[in-house]
C-alpha cells in the first residue's frame, strides 16, 4: 500500500502571499518612475550643455573666434546652472565647468592679439555675446589686462617648485600673468620676467541696449592677493588662486647652482643686483630677502609662498631678493 504525503498551505495563507506580491512588484514599479524633481531637471540638461559646450571649445583650438564662443557658452550655462540646482555635487561640477572655461578663454584670447583687451562681438550657439575686459582698478582689485605679455597656466610652469598648500580650489581660473619688457633689469625685474598670480573670471548680464539673445560678456582677471571673493550666479563665492604657481615660473636653477657660485664667482657677476617679484605697491610693506653662502635666491621660494597662502598675512608684503656669488668677499 502507498502513502502519498501532500504538502500545501491554506488558501487563506496563498491569496495573502499573492497579494504581498503584487503591492511590492506595484511599489517597485512606483520607485522605478519617481518623477524628477523640475528644478533638478532643468539643472542637469544646463550643465550637460555646459559640459558640450567646454568640450567643443577645446576641439575648435585653431579657430580662436569659434572657441571663444564655445568656452562662454559654457561658463554661462555653468552659471545658470547653478541658480536652479539644490545638490552640491551638480554645483561642484558646475564650478569647476566655469573654472576651466575662465582659465582657458584668457589664455586663448591673450594669444590673438585681434581679440584681446576690445569689445569684440562673439557668435556661439547660444546665441551673441558682446565681450568686455575689465579695466585695471585698485578698488575692484583687477589688473590691467595691457598688463600682461602673456598668460600661462599652473601646468605650464615648472610645477615640481609649486606646493599643493598654496592652491585655493574655488570660483575663477587661476592663471600665471608674466610682464616682460624689453630690458627687465631696467626695472629691477627677473629676466625672463615677473609673475604674478591672476584668477580670471566671466560675468554675465543681458543687454539692454538689445533684444533678442544678445548678452554682454565680462572678463575681469583678479589679483587674488588683494581680494578673496567674487560674484558668481548672482552671489559671492570664493574666489580661486595659485599663489605658488607664479614662483614656478622661473627657472628651476639645480642642485649645484648655488655651489658652482661659490666657487666660480666671476662668472655670475652679472646676475648680481635687486629683484623684484612683484610689481611695486606703496601700500605694502617691502621684505628683503637675502641668502646665505653656497645658496641662491630660489631658496626663498617656500618662504614667500607660505606667506601668500596665509590669509592673515598675505597682501601685505612685497618681496625683493638680492642675489650676489657668495664666492666673492663682503667687504
Amino acid at each position: 500500500m502507498k502513502t502519498i504525503l501532500q504538502f500545501g498551505v491554506p488558501r487563506e495563507v496563498a491569496v495573502l502571499l499573492l497579494l504581498l506580491y503584487c503591492l511590492a512588484a506595484a511599489d517597485g514599479r512606483a520607485a522605478d518612475s519617481v518623477a524628477v524633481p523640475p528644478e533638478a531637471s532643468a539643472a542637469e540638461a544646463t550643465l550637460s550643455q555646459a559640459r558640450l559646450s567646454l568640450a567643443e571649445a577645446r576641439k575648435a583650438q585653431s579657430d580662436p573666434r569659434t572657441a571663444v564662443g564655445h568656452y562662454l557658452d559654457a561658463a554661462d550655462a555653468s552659471v545658470r546652472s547653478v541658480g536652479v540646482s539644490s545638490g552640491n555635487g551638480m554645483t561642484e561640477e558646475a564650478r569647476s565647468i566655469y573654472d576651466a572655461a575662465s582659465q582657458e578663454v584668457a589664455v586663448l584670447l591673450r594669444s590673438s592679439t585681434e581679440l584681446w583687451n576690445r569689445t569684440e562681438t562673439i557668435p556661439s550657439h547660444g546665441g551673441i555675446y558682446r565681450l568686455h575686459f575689465a579695466a585695471g582698478s585698485k578698488k575692484e582689485v583687477t589688473w590691467d589686462p595691457g598688463y600682461f605679455d602673456f598668460l600661462r597656466t599652473p601646468r605650464q610652469v615648472n610645477e615640481k617648485v609649486a606646493h599643493q598648500e598654496t592652491r585655493i580650489d574655488d570660483w575663477g581660473g587661476v592663471l600665471v600673468g608674466v610682464y616682460k619688457p624689453s630690458d627687465p633689469r631696467k626695472y629691477f625685474l627677473p629676466l625672463v620676467g615677473l609673475a604674478v598670480p591672476v584668477t580670471a573670471a566671466l560675468d554675465f548680464t543681458p543687454s539692454a541696449s538689445r533684444a533678442g539673445r544678445v548678452r554682454d560678456a565680462t572678463l575681469a582677471l583678479y589679483d587674488p592677493t588683494r581680494r578673496s571673493t567674487v560674484r558668481v550666479a548672482g552671489a559671492q563665492r570664493p574666489l580661486a588662486a595659485d599663489f605658488g604657481a607664479p614662483l614656478a615660473y622661473y627657472p628651476e636653477p639645480g642642485l649645484l647652482l648655488g655651489f658652482m657660485v661659490m666657487i666660480r664667482p666671476e662668472n655670475y657677476e652679472n646676475r648680481a643686483g635687486l629683484y623684484m617679484l612683484e610689481p611695486y605697491d606703496s601700500d605694502r610693506i617691502p621684505v628683503i630677502l637675502i641668502h646665505g653662502l653656497t645658496s641662491i635666491p630660489q631658496m626663498w621660494v617656500p618662504t614667500v609662498s607660505a606667506i601668500e597662502s596665509d590669509p592673515e598675512l598675505r597682501g601685505r608684503y612685497q618681496f625683493w631678493v638680492f642675489s650676489y656669488p657668495t664666492g666673492d668677499p663682503t667687504s
